[in-house]
């Protein structure tokens, strides 16, 4: 579902019967997110882009309506979901072309897709490629759990609130390493082609996970090997995604 579709769910079936009346402004885009190292938990979400401004009205929504009821929410800002479940029967099936640069590189190596595009090498950073915070797809499923039974003890507390918290590792990497642990998982180098920037990526979006790990005691564990290497296994067992026969590997 697109980020329209995830709000307009959110909207119609949990807030319309909590929110009086709101307006809510586009949030001037951060400069300071350029020159971080880290994205903190209070910075505000680029409003630019369509999924930052849907993130935006939900986040205010929510804590809009957290001041009149009795009722509780928490929000967590993904960094780049990646990799798959560890058997290689469960994984990510994008409807025709990847957004996203790791199932984007698994469609190259099972030969769905030519090549990759990078977009840009002349960024502020080592290789002068984009810098990006990838984070396990189990590792989000565990923060997931975390924060339903953050919310549970809060609320047999009798606290209401509106909590928020950043999911990742807190390591940035290019898009040419994850080229690289992509390529080792693989087992041999994968295509791709440098072309211009995309307009709206910043060099880098990298988490500070320090909230979540206090309050959810909640830790990415996985290694950026063991995304590759999942990604990879559900991706060379099941090249067509759910249209493939799943299989069960060691």
């Amino acid at each position: 579902m697109s980020p329209y579709g995830r709000t307009k769910v959110f909207l119609e079936h949990v807030i319309k019967d909590l929110c009086s009346a709101s307006v809510y402004k586009q949030q001037e885009y951060l400069k300071e997110i350029e020159t971080k190292d880290k994205v903190q938990n209070g910075s505000a979400v680029n409003g630019s882009s369509v999924n930052g401004s849907s993130v935006n009205g939900c986040n205010g929504c929510s804590n809009n309506s957290k001041k009149n009821y009795v009722w509780s929410a928490v929000l967590l800002r993904y960094f780049n979901p990646a990799g798959a479940h560890p058997s290689g029967i469960m994984g990510e099936d994008p409807q025709g072309i990847p957004n996203n640069l790791m199932p984007f590189l698994a469609q190259v190596a099972v030969g769905n897709l030519e090549k990759l595009s990078v977009f840009g090498k002349d960024y502020p950073t080592a290789d002068g490629a984009c810098i990006r915070d990838y984070l396990h797809v189990l590792d989000l499923a565990q923060g997931h759990v975390a924060a339903l039974e953050k919310m549970d003890k809060e609320q047999a507390a009798g606290n209401h609130d509106c909590w928020a918290y950043n999911l990742g590792t807190g390591t940035g990497y290019s898009v040419f390493d994850m080229i690289k642990a992509f390529n080792k998982a693989v087992g041999r180098e994968l295509p791709y082609v440098v072309t211009g920037r995309r307009p709206g990526d910043v060099p880098n979006l990298t988490a500070d996970p320090r909230l979540a790990n206090k309050e959810l005691d909640w830790k990415a564990e996985k290694t950026l090997d063991e995304m590759c290497a999942d990604l990879w296994r559900w991706q060379r067992n099941n090249p067509h995604g759910y249209n493939t026969n799943p299989t069960s590997i060691s």
